[in-house]
């Protein structure tokens, strides 16, 4: 899928506008509508604004990968700081964008949220915990 089918689909997903989308990145209407009609791409100056507007990642929008969501690393493996969990997409108190996107419950982006309130040795606890509980 192209970053402009991505974000006509996100328009949908999350009810929103494509004037509203204009309004908020500061172009026309129009220069939306010529990215579906002609088959423009935005331009990279406004792709952060793009995906400020959806609350999605930059990852998201150009690759549309998001297999890694909710995937533990229940060794509790460290790596550049982080544990396993590609905390950084569903943003806190967005149950609807969570849902409408991601297809997360309220319940699962709930946990996410608690999730990122942990420090550092509260969220490897977590994940450790988790990794116990699979196994039963």
């Amino acid at each position: 899928m192209q970053i402009t089918q991505r974000i006509f689909e996100l328009l949908k997903k999350q009810n929103k506008k494509q004037s509203e989308l204009a309004e908020y990145i500061g172009i026309s209407r129009a220069a939306i509508s010529d990215w579906k009609g002609k088959g423009t791409t935005p331009t990279a100056e406004y792709l952060v604004k793009i995906c400020e507007f959806f609350d999605v990642t930059l990852d998201y929008l150009l690759k549309g990968d998001l297999s890694e969501i909710g995937s533990v690393n229940v060794a509790g493996n460290v790596s550049g700081g982080s544990i396993g969990i590609n905390s950084g997409i569903v943003a806190q108190g967005e149950h609807s964008t969570a849902t409408a996107v991601y297809g997360l419950s309220n319940e699962e982006s709930d946990i996410l949220k608690i999730y990122r309130d942990f420090d550092f040795d509260r969220r490897l606890e977590f994940l450790k915990m988790l990794s116990e509980l699979k196994k039963k």
